[in-house]
This record gives structure tokens, sequence and C-alpha cells, in this order.
């Protein structure tokens, strides 16, 4: 009982507001669209999309302990002090480079 519709901006257009409903990112109790939008992430590649993330503003913003278990997830050695593996991280992943922190991105999701 429905109608075949050719019109390709018509369905593109549809098509584009369900992904819009479930691909919002919010964990909502009314419309736990979250494991959605990370299933979506996953599937698109959206880690390679993020920003990167080893900038000294960022970095800034870990713990000692924070910043050492990302240094080390690298295969990077410990250094003594929270800004010398701050240093140590942005060098190692390069001006042109990209990282992003396993708990921001989607992969570990």
């Amino acid at each position: 009982e429905g109608h075949l519709v050719r019109d390709p901006a018509l369905l593109r257009h549809h098509a584009m507001a369900v992904v819009r409903s479930i691909a919002n990112c919010d964990v909502s109790p009314h419309d736990g669209s979250g494991p959605q939008a990370l299933l979506l992430g996953i599937l698109f590649g959206a880690d390679s999309h993020m920003p990167n993330m080893a900038v000294e503003d960022f970095l800034k913003t870990y713990s000692k302990a924070g910043i050492t278990k990302a240094v080390q997830a690298e295969g990077l050695p410990e250094q003594a002090t929270g800004k010398l593996m701050r240093a140590a991280l942005m060098n190692h992943v390069g001006e042109g480079g990209h990282w992003v922190p396993d708990a921001a991105g989607f992969a570990t999701a």
C-alpha cells in the first residue's frame, strides 16, 4: 500500500533523518541511542576523523599517572616528570601525526 519514490533528494533527506535520530551520541533513558552511535563510529572509522589530541593544552589535563599510562601505551619509556612525558608523547606522534587516547575513541567501546 506504499508509493514508489524516485526522488533521490527526498530519499537522501529521509535516510539522513534516520541516521541523525540514532547517531546523536547521547546515552539517554528516552532514546537509548548511545550504543547505536558507538557502533556507527566503529563502522565508519570515526577515530580517524577525530582531531589529534597529542597537543600540550589537552595533555596538560592528564594527571601524572594518566600521562604515564598514555606514554607506556605508546611503548615509550617513563620520564621523571609529567612535562617530559608530554613532550615525549608529542615528539613521538609528530607534528602531522594523529593520536587519540583509547578512552576518547570509538574502537575500544
